[in-house]
């Protein structure tokens, strides 16, 4: 009989293509995994772990979705989402449990899995970005965008920032733990990262992330990837190779490729060089932040409530303006549909957490809560265009990778005592 621990490191493993076969089944894998985890927490008699802050502030946020519910303008709208959003707590709590030290076994099919998926992603994108299509005649609808294996929806670009870094601290736990099987392949991998050809590996996700084209998510990963570079390092000459290197490689995509030179030199860099207010201002964006701003000065204590804003867009008042069913901006949104209160209780929650983590990751040098901490600040960029943060496809990454954040900051927490 298969241990369910080995069933919840199964659809773990599977978290990078999960998407590819729809939300439905992405959803369902989710709420298995956390059926199948409380069961494991019942079986060891493990409950203990959500004895901690962590878990009291995302239940006070939930049960503030949950109040929020009867003061939103479509109660029937917003009952599953409100509802649903638990799911990602105990999500939180798989993902922290399966990363402890005493589950290393489990930890690393998970992460042996992501690097693979990962890996394998990596090539079609590139094959797709050569020949027009990927591997299994997937194309893009749109020049200068990549869609893999997303076919027809131009949403890589978020998932491949997600994992990232998570693959790169996987590289670095093995090295610094020098726990390499003895295998040609692992002991190459080895002596790139001790020769300091590490850096060139980041260098190759930011190769690939400017090819998917989804300008948003490039400026997250080279946000991720220079202070990551930091942190990593005290040797300037490393952290100078990288640099020099993505220039140049940005210097020969703008002036090898008419559709990248379009995408990102005449209609993104030059006119943010030139005025960036009025960038913003004339963007398509900006005219969905200003839609967002409208209804956020509408309904401000607890806005309009989760999945409201595409039908509060839809009335008079708002004729004649450009939006959409999400401003396509965390900030924003989160504003929109949960007013000051709901967004002032998010902020500080993120804050908090952001901070205890930093300062955990200096005590303990765990690169996990490092990569974690530095993905859920770039999904926070103001300003910066997103996806919803509410769907299944952005809220799985980011509390995925919320959870490496802060899966340090118990065991340190008990360490203490």
């Amino acid at each position: 009989m298969i241990k369910t621990e080995y069933l919840c490191t199964l659809i773990l493993s599977l978290l990078p293509i999960v998407f590819f076969f729809g939300s439905g089944v992405a959803n369902s894998l989710v709420i298995l995994l956390d059926l199948i985890f409380i069961y494991v927490l019942f079986k060891n008699k493990k409950f203990y772990i959500f004895n901690n802050y962590l878990f009291f502030l995302l239940l006070s946020f939930w049960l503030y979705l949950i109040i929020n519910l009867f003061y939103s303008i479509n109660f029937d709208n917003s009952l599953l989402r409100t509802i649903g959003f638990f799911r990602f707590i105990i999500f939180v709590y798989a993902i922290q449990f399966f990363f402890r030290e005493e589950n290393n076994d489990y930890k690393k099919i998970i992460l042996n899995s992501w690097s693979i998926l990962i890996l394998i992603i990596s090539l079609d994108l590139i094959f797709e970005s050569i020949f027009g299509s990927n591997i299994l005649g997937f194309k893009s609808y749109m020049p200068g965008r990549l869609s893999g294996f997303f076919n027809q929806e131009l949403k890589i670009g978020n998932l491949y920032s997600a994992f990232y870094l998570i693959i790169l601290s996987y590289l670095l736990y093995l090295e610094s733990n020098k726990i390499f099987p003895a295998s040609k392949l692992s002991q190459r991998i080895y002596n790139i990262i001790k020769n300091n050809y590490f850096y060139f590996l980041i260098l190759f996700f930011i190769v690939i992330s400017a090819l998917i084209g989804e300008r948003s998510n490039l400026v997250k990963v080279l946000f991720m990837s220079i202070i990551f570079i930091f942190f990593l390092s005290n040797k300037i000459v490393s952290k100078l190779k990288i640099f020099i290197f993505t220039f140049l490689f940005f210097f020969i995509l703008l002036t090898s490729s008419h559709n990248y030179q379009w995408r990102y030199w005449e209609v993104f860099i030059q006119p943010i060089i030139t005025s960036p207010i009025e960038y913003i201002n004339k963007s398509h964006y900006g005219s969905h932040y200003k839609v967002a701003i409208d209804v956020f000065k509408n309904n401000k204590l607890t806005g309009v409530g989760l999945k409201n804003y595409r039908i509060e867009v839809t009335k008079d008042k708002y004729a004649g303006k450009l939006s959409s069913i999400h401003p396509h901006q965390v900030h924003f949104e989160i504003l929109a549909e949960l007013g000051i209160v709901g967004y002032l209780f998010f902020i500080s929650f993120m804050l908090v957490n952001l901070y205890l983590s930093i300062k955990s990751y200096f005590k303990t040098k765990n690169y996990f809560v490092l990569s974690g901490s530095l993905y859920v600040m770039a999904a926070l960029i103001p300003i910066l265009p997103s996806g919803s943060f509410f769907t299944s496809f952005g809220a799985t990454f980011f509390w995925m990778n919320f959870a490496l954040m802060t899966s340090a900051l118990n065991s340190y927490k008990e360490k203490s005592k």
